[in-house]
């Protein structure tokens, strides 16, 4: 996992980083995989986030899809998580980050946008 990502921010057990991007617009980005469904993963982050502090904000999910905001002031973030169907499956996760959102220059909104990334292909 990238030393970027704070220790209180969990995602599930043996989740490992596949690809570290470039900064976009002040936030960091890394490409992560994680041998769970995409209905394990949305309800780990449901449960878990709130737990270590961080607050929850918009979600939105889709088939084979599922966006979340995350905030612990000043720090914000949020992933987007898509299914791979194979077997055995797995979920990739996108996952955006800035520890202090009022360092940003220019704030934009942060759910990854769609191509954004080269998650699926």
């Amino acid at each position: 996992m990238p030393s970027w990502i704070p220790d209180d921010l969990p995602f599930p057990p043996g989740t490992y980083a596949a690809e570290k991007l470039s900064a976009v617009q002040g936030y960091k980005r890394v490409l992560l995989v994680a041998q769970t469904t995409l209905a394990a993963l949305q309800r780990f982050a449901l449960d878990r986030l709130p737990q270590e502090g961080w607050v929850v904000g918009r979600g939105d999910t889709e088939p084979g899809e599922v966006d979340l905001q995350f905030s612990k002031p000043p720090a914000v973030g949020a992933f987007r998580a898509i299914d791979q169907f194979c077997n055995p499956g797995f979920v990739l996760i996108l996952v955006i980050y800035t520890p202090d959102a009022g360092a940003l220059v220019a704030p934009v909104p942060i759910t990854p946008a769609p191509g954004s990334t080269p998650i699926g292909g």
